[in-house]
């Protein structure tokens, strides 16, 4: 495979929009580690060759309110207003930590139509009005340390709402095993009294986290596929590991290598297609 065609392989990548939950029970700790893994994985794009495996980037913040602190936009020319834009989110977090923020169904819904529209918005000013090969398709990420109980009824709720025409996946992703992340025994305790006994049907998203063992990672789906909810417990190495699944080729089906076998003049070739990201 010539190496112009291996670098036309990512122009399919997604357009990726986070939505960064950073209510009770988030932690400082998490935050702060989110942030910094996606500085340095877009630092880590744009300093790559070729065209961008991450195109499009869009952030908002999710508290009492959303708050869109970096657009859906270009991320390699607009690279240097990033490093702010995750520095606000650390200062929104204390805000919603001062105040026990706890997002609502109706800013959720906010938040998911909002990068809908923002994208929408991008394929105009691309020209872009169908789908077809080569044109990027919509992936939103929402990232929370609720219960993934909690936030499925919520989401399934929410997409049903929603046009998923050009969407490719909603990913829901919830952080848990918080326990180490707390300061001390009696703000952990403090937390946990004011999640319990929640009413799953309130329009208050937000329950008591349960533990899970280090290693724990689980996948459920709705809406046919295009909704994944991923439990990943909290540690350095799984954050990052999340987000630089999205430097991946997410065409499965990619011939990148092409051995040739050839027995002898009287034998047949044996030929081996090589997938490279399988």
């Amino acid at each position: 495979m010539e190496r112009s065609d291996w670098r036309n392989i990512f122009c399919r990548q997604p357009v990726h929009f986070l939505l960064f939950d950073v209510s009770i029970p988030m932690t400082f700790d998490i935050v702060k580690k989110v942030c910094e893994t996606l500085e340095q994985l877009f630092s880590l794009d744009i300093s790559l060759k070729g065209s961008s495996r991450l195109s499009s980037f869009g952030l908002t913040v999710l508290g009492n309110s959303a708050n869109c602190i970096f657009p859906l936009q270009q991320v390699k020319p607009n690279f240097q207003i990033l490093p702010s834009a995750l520095e606000e989110v650390l200062i929104l977090y204390q805000e919603a930590a001062s105040f026990g923020n706890v997002f609502n169904y109706d800013i959720l819904m906010h938040a998911f139509q909002e990068a809908i529209d923002q994208y929408n918005r991008l394929r105009q000013l691309q020209n872009v009005q169908t789908i077809k090969e080569g044109t990027p398709q919509l992936q939103i990420t929402l990232l929370s340390c609720k219960n993934s109980h909690v936030l499925i009824p919520c989401i399934d709720s929410v997409t049903s709402s929603l046009d998923l025409t050009f969407i490719r996946k909603i990913e829901v992703l919830s952080i848990s095993n918080l326990c180490s992340a707390f300061s001390n025994d009696g703000q952990e305790n403090s937390v946990n009294k004011r999640l319990e006994g929640t009413n799953l049907d309130s329009p208050n998203i937000h329950q008591k986290d349960q533990a899970h063992s280090a290693s724990s990672e689980t996948v459920e789906s709705l809406s046919g596929g295009v909704v994944e909810f991923l439990t990943l417990n909290f540690d350095p190495y799984s954050v990052e590991n999340f987000f630089k699944k999205w430097l991946h080729d997410v065409n499965t089906d990619t011939e990148s290598v092409r051995l040739i076998f050839s027995g002898g003049e009287l034998s047949e070739q044996f030929i081996i297609k090589c997938d490279a990201q399988e």
